[in-house]
């Protein structure tokens, strides 16, 4: 012990000088302070890492915060709050304590570090606001009130998020809930009926036109505006392909019964439907009404059975909810219908049935082909075309069990009518009630002087 006493405080720097004149008590005296000084290093950098970590998880909390009181203050963002208590120099440090549901560190903890000066004070880009508020307890459970400082208020949003049901994704219908989800849903039936009414095959641009204006439309209706995220612009654009695959398998049952094709084994029974097949796509005679001697194009019966199939199979289905645009039905209506059945009847190619997908890279030119030759087809004669596609929608509808609007007529609607009321105002000023009434009196006298 005595030998210790003599070192001076610079031991260490003195050996490492001087070698050769450390004795066995300097050398021992030096690795204590060796293994002081790396387990004070090592107690450093764990409270290091602590701080980091800390300041990461309540940065995450804050934020977690932020988005709750968004949601539950109809978009409003949350105050921002400093803290007066002088105790607490650093006041991120204790926000994660000070929730219930989600410790990180214990206050115990925090004054720990500041008394060995690992805490530092908030630097502040600018003065630090001074806002007028009440005590908040930072419970996520609890709702945090309003600044009552009109000039300090919190700014609103003017669109909210949809509200996602708690674990799921919100890449379909059924992750949403309330008001959201009526929106997104009615959104969904609108776009799926502009490609049934107005263009069954739109390009990228135009499906995002066509979103947005009925996101605006529906969301309008509501009178509540919710954010269009890209999930949901994703989400309703799928529904192109989705309901063009709808009314692909509900012609698919028709076209057998139709036009004649056979399901069997038999060689000879491929080579008829072969036979029928090429027929019935030479020169689209598939949609003839007779299509062995091409008698009336575009009115095969299977066109009327296919969108009472597509449009009107029950009172619910958009023939009967969206009835403005079936009535009459549109020629982009019957192009569309015209598309899948020539795709329906590809699957016979072979002799046998065979599936086949709905390729839009193929599909769309023959759409526009065949609205186009549709076209032609209403300008030839107008009134009779105008009188077919009504009579579709008309027939359509009334296997829904529904009734065809009535139109409101007068009853002035012959020259008969028109030529007694005429005679009636004849003669008249329609200056007084009792003009008719003075004529009988004056007719009377005079029959009494008589």
């Amino acid at each position: 012990m005595a030998c210790k006493s003599a070192l001076p405080l610079d031991a260490k720097d003195d050996a490492e000088v001087s070698p050769q004149v450390q004795g066995p008590c300097n050398r021992r005296y030096t690795k204590k302070l060796e293994r002081e000084l790396a387990a004070l290093k090592k107690k450093h950098q764990q409270l290091a890492s602590m701080n980091t970590l800390t300041e990461k998880t309540n940065r995450q909390l804050l934020e977690d915060a932020d988005e709750e009181y968004c949601q539950t203050h109809d978009g409003h963002e949350r105050p921002m709050i400093e803290s007066e208590d002088e105790e607490n120099e650093h006041p991120s440090l204790l926000f994660s304590s000070s929730i219930k549901t989600k410790r990180i560190i214990e206050p115990d903890a925090s004054k720990t570090l500041r008394k060995q000066g690992t805490v530092r004070k908030p630097v502040w880009s600018s003065s630090p606001p001074h806002l007028n508020l009440v005590t908040v307890s930072f419970d996520h459970r609890s709702k945090r009130p309003r600044s009552n400082s009109p000039d300090n208020s919190a700014p609103s949003r003017s669109k909210r998020a949809c509200t996602i049901m708690h674990g799921e994704k919100g890449s379909n219908l059924r992750d949403y809930s309330g008001v959201a989800k009526s929106v997104i849903h009615e959104v969904l039936l609108r776009y799926e009926n502009r490609i049934f009414t107005i263009n069954a095959y739109p390009d990228e641009k135009t499906q995002s036109e066509i979103v947005c204006e009925l996101w605006d439309e529906v969301s309008a209706s509501v009178e509540q505006k919710f954010e269009l995220t890209p999930a949901l612009q994703s989400m309703i654009k799928k529904r192109g392909a989705r309901c063009r695959g709808n009314i692909r398998d509900r012609i698919q049952p028709l076209i057998a019964p139709a036009y004649g094709f056979q399901v069997s084994d038999k060689k000879k029974i491929h080579q008829a439907n072969k036979n029928l097949y090429v027929m019935l796509l030479t020169g689209g005679a598939f949609s003839f009404k007779t299509p062995g001697d091409r008698y009336r194009r575009f009115e095969n019966k299977i066109i009327f059975q296919a969108i009472c199939a597509c449009w009107f199979k029950n009172q619910k289905t958009p023939g009967i909810k969206y009835s403005d645009d079936y009535d009459p039905i549109k020629p982009e209506s019957v192009a569309l219908i015209i598309t899948v059945l020539e795709n329906c009847i590809d699957e016979w190619a072979s002799g046998k049935f065979v599936p086949k997908p709905l390729d839009e890279d193929v599909q769309r030119p023959r759409y526009l082909a065949h609205l186009a030759d549709i076209r032609k087809w209403c300008k030839a004669n107008p009134k009779v075309t105008g009188n077919i596609l009504k009579r579709w929608h008309n027939g359509a509808r009334s296997s829904t069990g529904v009734k065809a609007k009535q139109m409101a007529t007068g009853y002035l609607n012959d020259e008969e009518e028109e030529t007694r009321v005429m005679a009636d105002l004849e003669g008249r000023t329609g200056e007084t009630d009792s003009e008719d009434d003075d004529d009988d009196a004056e007719n009377d006298a005079t029959g009494d002087e008589e």
